[in-house]
């Protein structure tokens, strides 16, 4: 029990240092599971539950662009209406597709390609981006369903939903930090109906002691993204995306290495 515990703790802290960067927190979860797994179908249940303690943690930090009675209404409600069109294709799409992909796409060379692949989008991205939108405040409907299309490109493991709505985002005219910021907001929602879905389809039979893992991984997860987010934020509005570009590629390259000589 305890080392299942300890098990669940290490993927909590992967999850939530990776959901919110992009550098794909399934990537990572799926690299993780090479050494750490739980047995049988609980593995791949806990890494799309575990996701919702980074979302809570996003939810905490950012209370104020989804309260419904701040100050400043309008930009809360055009916050909302934005993000239920930006979900819209992934709610879609996840749900005609999504066991489909997980059986299918779910493997570390699959991985290794789409960090590469999405490495390059997010360079390309912020190459191009004219970061002429400095706010959530300023996002069209329009452009928020644009980003929604690219969310798409995250059903690929390793791809990375951050990636693929940040570097829309920038492509869509976003400033860096605007990208990101709207990535989180957007992220909330599409993660926790994720989560929910996997708990109707598959909790309800999990055991006593099944649950008390989830629960350490997601305390663990809520926790590392609470550490990570605003950090993040604050680097992102001075520096580039570069690092993760490089990273992704490094990553990238030595898992499509590996398996090659496996």
């Amino acid at each position: 029990m305890w080392v299942s515990l300890l098990k669940a703790v290490v993927l909590g802290v992967v999850e939530g240092l990776t959901e919110f960067l992009p550098v794909s927190s399934t990537g990572h979860l799926i690299i993780a599971n090479q050494w750490i797994r739980f047995e049988g179908s609980f593995s791949s249940s806990f890494d799309v539950i575990v996701q919702m303690g980074a979302v809570l943690a996003v939810v905490c930090i950012f209370w104020y662009e989804y309260f419904p009675f701040a100050e400043d209404r309008q930009r809360v409600w055009r916050n909302y209406i934005n993000v239920l069109v930006a979900i819209l294709p992934a709610l879609l799409v996840g749900a005609v597709l999504g066991d489909i992909i997980k059986e299918m796409l779910f493997s570390t060379l699959v991985v290794g390609i789409a960090l590469i692949v999405g490495g390059l989008f997010l360079w390309y991205a912020e190459v191009r981006s004219r970061g002429a939108v400095h706010s959530t405040a300023e996002i069209g409907t329009g452009t928020a369903f644009g980003i929604g299309l690219f969310q798409l490109l995250s059903f690929i493991p390793g791809f990375s939903r951050s990636a693929a709505t940040i570097g829309g985002g920038m492509l869509s005219g976003l400033d860096r930090a605007t990208a990101a910021k709207f990535s989180f907001l957007l992220g909330a929602p599409t993660l926790l109906a994720a989560g929910g879905y996997e708990i109707l389809n598959s909790g309800l039979t999990f055991s006593a002691e099944q649950w008390a893992i989830l629960a350490f991984g997601l305390v663990a997860s809520f926790l590392s993204a609470f550490l990570v987010v605003k950090p993040f934020l604050s680097y992102i509005g001075k520096h580039s995306y570069r690092p993760f570009v490089y990273y992704r590629l490094i990553l990238g390259s030595i898992l499509i290495l590996l398996h090659v000589l496996s």
